[in-house]
């Protein structure tokens, strides 16, 4: 750029455009050097024409010209003719830009040979043009030939190259060296001036006008023999390209007749073209038909038309306002047949980005078409754009309490936008959202939230997948909606990395469990499929429980290796005969642990062996009095519900006592022992009786739990019996059911909505 600026001159610069790659203009008069331009300011693409005065044209003969054309241009407006922008002018150096386009050599290059409805538009436009000059202007083109017709990107054709204009054919002495031989007319060719002086206006161009059409359909053109070939010459057409040839200047075709013939009239892309000319004063039911035809044959349709016109057009008319569902729906559909991406991120960041922040909210329509597009737009719009602009414009659409299709497209649209979405954004906000919207009076709408939530539950943080992810699925389970419960146990397993094996266990399997007899038949196959699912998975972690390839069974084979071995120090060579269930199983461990470093060096004593007798002795009566306060229960049933199991006198412990010291007194307030109830007391009165013994003993207990004392005993030696340890296991089991419940599951969910939980299904009924 900078060499073409050096070589032009300093003056170039006030043009305002920048120089880009050099254009082939297959014009023999080198009046004009052709290059791609492009503004400095605004970006926007151009065609600049440079003329620079060389040192042979001594006479500036060249560069009067070069002037000439550049005033005939200035002045000269309509649509086919190349559309002037800036000029700059020095003693060295003409040059002015004008829209983008392509000398036609160059378009053929680039884009091959053209379709039998890209020249019938072709010779349409630049017959338009030629009768806007003959007819308007009074003027003869005088050079007319493929090196004066440009092709802008959107496939109009434009005439430029007005440097031998003139209002008098006999002027046409000075520039038809411009013109090449074989495109001349007879008489000009033979300099007839005295003929030309009478001839209209028009004859010179008419005949050029017909050799440039014998070439385009033909694809060659060497000399005026060829003219009489009419094999390439559409047969509508060739009527009106023989009088365009006709010997005599007066009796010619004037160019303005092409555009009633009916080879041009009856085109389908010709007509597609003039109906986009006037396309904003159309009615919105022709609108709709003529864009109908255009997503009907989209192949069909030239590329570049879509792109760089129909495209250009159609954003137009959204914009202002007066683009409907059927101008979006031609526009993605254009957009997904176009294969550039570039083109499309551009298109996206100039026009897409508007729509989103500025239609209405009362055009619900409008707003459910773009949500629904949203898939299509959303690889190309930036993260800025979609978190200050495309994610607002959903939210909204959420709110919507008017629409359900709004919402339920809104939706689904999250899913596409996820991936760019802020922290903040999609944690704390779109959360709340949905957590709304899963309340919806829509069952679809419902059913649809839990699906996404499920799509998009990998992009969450941590902490929101615990706090979200059960709770809404599990709200799903509870919906009288079908679908809802189908799509919440689906997004569980879909989901499931996402769970600890304890929440499987305890929070997922009993809300899964009650859809096992559902009356929805689909419902319960899925049902049972994630049943098998999540056990499944339990089951594989209880089997690397059992390998110790997991940190936490690990550690508990440590644990209980250490407790066997401080029984095997103290002397003991039999486990203890009972089964502690879970709820004094805590105590058991807590103590244990304190317990056997001061029991790990003593022998038992006569009077733990005393104890021991009577304890064989009274196991009748402690059974009974168990069996008389719990029921009858099977052995499997009493270590559920806390009573231990009752074993023969050969399995029964000789080291109890290491386990836990009743003789210090328990952790437990002597009135929580009173409310236990009558029978409760009974079993105390027996226990106390059952297990006496008279002995003086002083002992020193230190545990987690209580500060180790020294207190000294009386002669008399309580035991618990089996009723007195029954009263300690439902007491726990009492303490722990005071405790306050742990949160509902969807507690956390219902924070972020505010509101009641969705109607079960009983209710609904």
């Amino acid at each position: 750029m900078q060499f073409f600026e050096k070589l032009i001159g300093k003056d170039q610069s006030n043009l305002g455009y920048s120089l880009g790659v050099s254009l082939s203009s297959g014009d023999k008069s080198l009046i004009w050097k052709l290059y791609q331009g492009k503004n400095k300011e605004t970006k926007e693409t151009a065609l600049v024409f440079v003329h620079q005065v060389s040192k042979e044209d001594a006479n500036k003969s060249l560069r009067s010209l070069a002037r000439n054309g550049l005033q005939r241009l200035k002045t000269l407006r309509h649509p086919n003719i190349l559309k002037f922008y800036n000029a700059v002018e020095s003693e060295n150096c003409i040059s002015f830009a004008t829209e983008e386009a392509f000398p036609f050599y160059e378009y053929t290059q680039r884009y091959g040979p053209l379709s039998m409805d890209t020249l019938c538009w072709g010779i349409f436009c630049l017959a338009r043009a030629l009768e806007f000059i003959h007819s308007d202007c009074k003027l003869a083109h005088g050079r007319m030939s493929p090196a004066c017709v440009f092709i802008t990107p959107g496939g109009d054709w434009k005439l430029g190259a007005f440097e031998a204009a003139v209002g008098d054919l006999t002027l046409l002495r000075e520039t038809m060296f411009l013109q090449e031989e074989k495109y001349c007319s007879p008489e000009l060719l033979k300099q007839q001036w005295n003929v030309l002086s009478k001839a209209p206006i028009y004859s010179v161009d008419s005949w050029a006008f017909g050799c440039f059409i014998q070439e385009i359909f033909s694809g060659t053109f060497r000399s005026a023999e060829q003219l009489r070939k009419l094999d390439f010459i559409p047969k509508e057409l060739v009527i009106d390209y023989q009088k365009l040839l006709s010997s005599n200047p007066s009796s010619r075709l004037t160019p303005g007749k092409l555009l009633e013939n009916k080879c041009l009239q009856s085109n389908s892309f010709v007509n597609m073209n003039l109906f986009l000319e006037n396309f904003e004063l159309k009615e919105s039911l022709e609108k709709d038909n003529f864009l109908q035809k255009i997503v009907d044959a989209v192949e069909q349709v030239p590329n570049n038309f879509l792109r760089f016109k129909l495209l250009p057009v159609l954003c137009t008319s959204m914009e202002c306002g007066s683009g409907g569902t059927s101008v979006l729906n031609c526009i993605s559909t254009i957009f997904s047949h176009i294969v550039d991406d570039n083109f499309k991120q551009e298109l996206v960041r100039q026009h897409v980005v508007k729509w989103f922040a500025s239609v209405k909210p009362e055009n619900r329509v409008v707003r459910a078409e773009l949500v629904n597009k949203i898939e299509l737009f959303a690889p190309f719009i930036d993260k800025e754009s979609v978190n200050k602009i495309v994610f607002p414009f959903i939210c909204q659409n959420l709110k919507d309490l008017g629409s359900p299709a709004l919402r339920d497209n809104s939706v689904k649209a999250i899913i596409h936008i996820i991936d760019v979405l802020d922290d903040k954004l999609l944690n704390s906000v779109l959360m709340g959202h949905l957590a709304k919207v899963q309340l919806d009076r829509e069952p679809a709408i419902r059913a649809n939230t839990t699906v996404c939530l499920g799509k998009i539950a990998s992009h969450l943080s941590e902490s929101t997948k615990k706090k979200v992810l059960i709770p809404a699925f599990t709200r799903s389970l509870k919906d009288p909606f079908p679908p809802a419960r189908v799509s919440g146990l689906v997004a569980f397993m879909k989901t499931a990395e996402n769970y600890q094996p304890a929440e499987m266990a305890t929070r997922i399997l009993p809300a899964v469990v009650p859809c096992l007899v559902d009356e929805d038949n689909e419902t319960r196959t899925q049902a049972f499929e994630c049943l098998e699912f999540f056990i499944e998975k339990i089951r594989r972690l209880h089997e690397q429980m059992l390998k110790g390839t997991v940190t936490s069974a690990i550690n508990d084979i440590n644990m209980r290796n250490n407790m066997d071995k401080a029984r095997a120090t103290s002397g003991s060579t039999k486990s203890s005969g009972w089964n502690f269930t879970s709820l004094a199983a805590s105590l058991a461990i807590q103590l244990s642990e304190s317990i056997v470093d001061t029991r790990s060096i003593q022998q038992p004593s006569n009077i733990d062996k005393c104890y021991q007798t009577n304890l064989k002795r009274n196991e009748q009566e402690m059974t009974q009095s168990v069996q008389a306060s719990e029921g009858s229960f099977p052995p499997t049933l009493l270590k559920e519900k806390g009573v231990p199991e009752m074993r023969s006198h050969n399995d029964e412990s000789e080291n109890w006592d290491l386990l836990i010291d009743f003789s210090e007194p328990l952790p437990y307030h002597n009135e929580s022992m009173e409310n236990t109830g009558d029978s409760r007391k009974t079993e105390n009165t027996i226990g106390s009786q059952s297990f006496s013994s008279s002995y003086t003993s002083t002992r020193t207990i230190p545990t987690s739990s209580i500060k180790p004392t020294t207190t000294t005993h009386s002669n008399t030696r309580l035991r618990p019996t089996g009723n007195s340890l029954d009263q300690i296991v439902s007491e726990s089991s009492r303490s722990r059911r005071k405790q306050p419940k742990e949160k509902e599951d969807d507690d956390d969910w219902s924070a972020l909505l505010g509101g009641p939980d969705i109607p079960s299904r009983r209710n609904a009924k």
